[in-house]
């Protein structure tokens, strides 16, 4: 009984520390909705709620523009969200469906990005690569760590998850020798986005002491 206490005690003290710090990552709020989240890219890329079973999920496709295609969080509050110095878990459950084009990258990856917005003045745009993901042609958790560097402070921004961009392809050539520009024909699903803090050791160790003594004052 004690190690069933134990384990409940350690669930819940995971789910708390563990917050989601982004709205509307499971595509459910409001009954089903792309509350907070919106496309990215400069073609005839579309973002649209599918669903499948009961879930809602996000559903990206395009055959135009390529490059940075993907989804992104609307308004530029996200970065201010992260403490600088501080570790995050990002992830994503995606999948991908179509035809993968000549000198992609296999497997075909996701790329987690952060933009840091012009503001205060003078703080340049600059876009901080989170971590790469493959993804497979069934539901696939994609996970990463990243740490929030110092000069993050009170800096504005989006978070991204997009294709790997075509320039970071290798170039393709057609029969008469000439450069061609890839295409990527083919879309992707993603689900239960997530952005946590990493808990240190210590904190864990101390809540779950804490939460062990009160059980047993409790009995």
């Amino acid at each position: 009984m004690r190690k069933l206490l134990i384990v409940v005690v350690m669930c819940l003290m995971s789910s708390g520390l563990y917050a989601n710090l982004l709205t509307n990552g499971d595509f459910e709020a409001d009954g089903g909705s792309l509350n907070g989240w919106t496309k990215r890219g400069w073609g005839s890329e579309t973002l649209t709620l599918a669903t499948e079973g009961d879930n809602h999920v996000g559903y990206m496709s395009g055959r135009g523009t390529t490059d940075y295609t993907g989804i992104r969080t609307t308004g530029t509050g996200f970065a201010q969200l992260l403490t600088p110095g501080e570790t995050y878990t990002f992830s994503a459950w995606m999948k991908y469906q179509g035809v993968v084009p000549e000198g992609y990258p296999d497997p075909i990856q996701a790329k987690f990005t952060i933009q840091y917005d012009s503001t205060p003045a003078g703080f340049p745009s600059e876009y901080v690569q989170v971590g790469l993901g493959d993804v497979g042609t069934e539901w696939t958790l994609v996970e990463m760590n990243w740490t929030v560097p110092e000069s993050a402070a009170g800096i504005n921004g989006y978070f991204y998850i997009e294709r790997v961009s075509v320039y970071q392809m290798p170039v393709v050539y057609n029969d008469t020798g000439d450069p061609q520009t890839p295409t990527a024909a083919f879309d992707f699903w993603i689900d239960d986005i997530v952005v946590a803090q990493v808990p240190e050791p210590a904190t864990m160790l101390l809540l779950g002491l804490g939460s062990l003594v009160a059980l047993k004052r409790r009995k």
